[in-house]
């Protein structure tokens, strides 16, 4: 049990660490420039001057360029991992499950309700 206690610790202290951590504003916006810049180029570099643009060639560019902004928005969602998000690491969840395998292991019987989704966002 000590072992345990402790590594829950040293995680626990990570984990805070993480949250500490603050991303600087300039890789939020030269991500998001870098983002908007290849989105846009995309473009430029697959037609050329004078040249149709064909149905399948525009599908192409608009999911090329779209993946950029979808890897970036969730890169952007995913960067604060605890601030009770529906994308944020579940917490409240973890804790209760962690409480109910203490509890049981103690030996108790009344053990805390696991957590249901609310809306398929578990918090």
């Amino acid at each position: 049990m000590h072992n345990t206690l402790n590594e829950l610790c040293d995680l626990q202290g990570g984990c805070e660490r993480i949250n500490n951590t603050v991303f600087p504003d300039s890789v939020t916006y030269m991500s998001r420039a870098l983002v908007v810049f290849l989105a846009l180029l995309i473009p430029v570099v697959f037609l050329e001057p004078n040249d149709t643009i064909y149905p399948l060639e525009f599908t192409a560019i608009l999911f090329i360029s779209l993946a950029f902004v979808v890897v970036y928005q969730l890169a952007y969602e995913l960067m604060q991992p605890f601030e009770n998000l529906p994308n944020d690491t579940p917490m409240t969840s973890l804790c209760i499950a962690i409480e109910r395998d203490l509890r049981q292991f103690l030996g108790e019987t009344e053990l805390p309700e696991p957590l249901k989704p609310v809306g398929g966002v578990l918090m």
